[in-house]
Formats: structure tokens, sequence, C-alpha cells
């Protein structure tokens, strides 16, 4: 076991030790009163100012602290009165360094650094942690991979089992296709991809339209041939009704094709006063009148209005080049006054 920051015990220095550090502090010491003679603490602290320099008075430098085994003996350098923490010294490979050492004392990878994993072999079918694992055996730096997990029922293996980590069927396995639902999502069951894994429609399923139910509006196509017949949607599977077809302008709906197959106007719709040709039944004065354009009609003066080209403007005012092939028969509609 580590120590973390190796005490070096107030019990193993003498009396001494609390004399000199009274000293520093400035604080005073009486001679023995009546006897003219100097109390112990007094002839320590003669002793250590005229003698030579010992290790007590030595102050060691960062990374060094104090020994206790040289206090006593002379010296003045790092080597001789301390001994070195784990603050200097450099983790070897498959070593790290870690804070919580740095005032053990001592030099070595053992009492300084956390081993990491790269060094611990594993067995087949585990994972070493690398350089971001700490331990010292394998239950500490190997983790089980997938290769080791069985795949049972309905499951196959997953892709790259040797380097996964893992040790159950949602990690390690893929479901084989014959577990997908083609049916919930609109698509038909491929029998022949059943022991193949899959996840997906694509994977696992036929996009034909046998599986689709045409949406109201649409039926479904009487022969394959009609349509590409793949996919899943109306577009791709179903014939369109004419009562899904929208008639637009000039077009009126015909509800007695509502159930027959279109997919336009011309197919589903009635022509209306829109479709009639207002200028060659009327002349070039005449235009088909937006507000009959979905009447349903074959009369010109249903179908038809004067444009402002036929409008006569009063004195003072002309016609608007803007509207001459617009429906109009006023002053306010067709004419523009003359600017003096």
């Amino acid at each position: 076991m580590k120590l973390l920051g190796a005490a070096f015990g107030a019990s193993l220095f003498p009396a001494v030790f609390a004399v000199l550090f009274a000293t520093s502090a400035g604080w005073k010491l009486r001679h023995d009163e009546g006897t003219g003679n100097m109390t112990a603490a007094e002839g320590a602290v003669a002793l250590l100012q005229e003698g030579p320099k010992t290790c007590l008075q030595f102050v060691c430098s960062d990374g060094w602290v104090p020994n206790p085994e040289t206090y006593t003996q002379e010296g003045d350098s790092n080597e001789v009165c301390c001994s070195k923490t784990c603050k200097l010294w450099t983790c070897s490979a498959g070593y790290l360094e870690s804070e919580q050492y740095s005032r053990n004392i001592g030099q070595s990878d053992q009492v300084c650094c956390d081993q990491t994993c790269e060094m611990i072999h594993c067995k087949a079918g585990y994972a070493n942690k690398g350089s971001t694992g700490f331990g010292s055996t394998h239950e500490e730096c190997c983790d089980m991979t997938c290769a080791l997990f069985e795949c049972t029922g309905n499951w196959a293996p997953a892709p790259d089992t040797e380097s996964k980590l893992g040790a159950d069927i949602e990690t390690c396995c893929d479901p084989l296709c014959v577990n997908f639902d083609c049916g919930a999502v609109g698509w038909a069951t491929d029998r022949s991809v059943f022991s193949t894994p899959g996840r997906t429609k694509e994977e696992c399923c036929n996009n034909d339209c046998s599986a689709w139910t045409c949406s109201e509006g649409y039926i479904s196509a009487p022969n394959k041939s009609d349509l590409p017949f793949t996919g899943h949607g109306n577009d791709e599977c179903c014939l369109k009704l004419c009562s899904r077809v929208e008639c637009g302008y000039g077009w009126a709906a015909d509800e007695s094709a509502a159930s027959e197959i279109g997919s336009t106007p011309e197919e589903c719709c009635i022509p209306a006063c829109g479709q009639f040709d207002c200028e060659r039944a009327m002349g070039e004065d005449w235009t088909n009148n937006p507000n009959t354009s979905q009447v349903v009609s074959d009369d010109a003066m249903t179908c038809c209005a004067p444009t402002c080209r036929a409008w006569i403007c009063l004195h003072g005012m002309v016609q608007r080049a803007d509207r001459l092939k617009s429906t109009g028969q006023s002053n306010d509609e067709c004419c523009v006054k003359v600017e003096a």
C-alpha cells in the first residue's frame, strides 16, 4: 500500500527541535532564576549557534523532505540532510503520475505511480483497457467482448464481435429478418431473407404493392402491368379515381364520373364556360366571363362578357391600355382622365 504524504513524526525528534522552532519564531527563553546557570534549552541553542552546521539547521529544497535519521549529523545539502519525494520521480512506461503520491518518500514506480493496464495480458475474448485503465490484474484491466457471447434463437452475431464490448443479446447480436413485422410498415414479407440479419424494412421486406391498402379515392390496379407495382404508397400502388381530381378553372365536376379511373380534368370533368371561345363566337371585343367560368353552358351570352375595348369613354378620358382585353363596362373600369 502506498503512503500518501508520509509523515516525519514529531515524536522522532528530541526537544531540540522544539527549541529551534521556538527560537526561530522569536520566543524568549529565560535563565533559571536564582542559580545563574543556563537551562538545558538555552544550552542546546548556544551549542547550535556556536558549533558546526548540522542537518537540523538545513532547509530542504522543493521535492525534498528532512531525513529524521540524519538530523544530528553535520551537513548542509539535500543529499546529506533530506530524502527525495515522488515529486522528483518520472514514471516509466506503463505507469502514470498521480498528485496524491507527490509527498511520498521514495523513488520508484511502485511508490510514486499508478500502474496502467497496458502491461497486462488479457485472455482471448477480452479487451485491454489500455492507458486509460488502472490496475495490475486481469479483472481490473480486461473487459469481456461479444466474442464470448452466444447468440441464440432468431439472433445472429453482430459485426466486429472481437472488438465490441458487451455480454448481452442487444449489444452482441443482430435480429434475423424473421423477427421483423413488414406488414406494420406497409411492406410485404420476404421469406427469402428470413435467416438474414436485419433491423429495417429495406433489409427484411419486399418493396412491392401486395401489402399496401389503397386510400379513399384510389383503387388497386386490376393488373400488375397497369403500374410499376413497386413501392408503398397510393401513387405507386393504386389508380386514382375522378373523385380525387380537382377540376379547376373552366371545368365543372362530373358527379357521374366520381367512381371512374382518371387523373385529369379531361377524363373526369365537364367543360364549362371557361373553355368557351368567346373571341371566336362574339368578336375581339368579347372575352370569357370570370363569374361564369365553371357554369356548364354553350351559350355565348352566358359564357362571355364585353371587354373595355368596346366601351366608349367620356370626354376628357381615354381607354386604359392595360384593360383593353379585360371585362368592363364603365368609365371607372375602363378609362382614365387625360391630364391637362
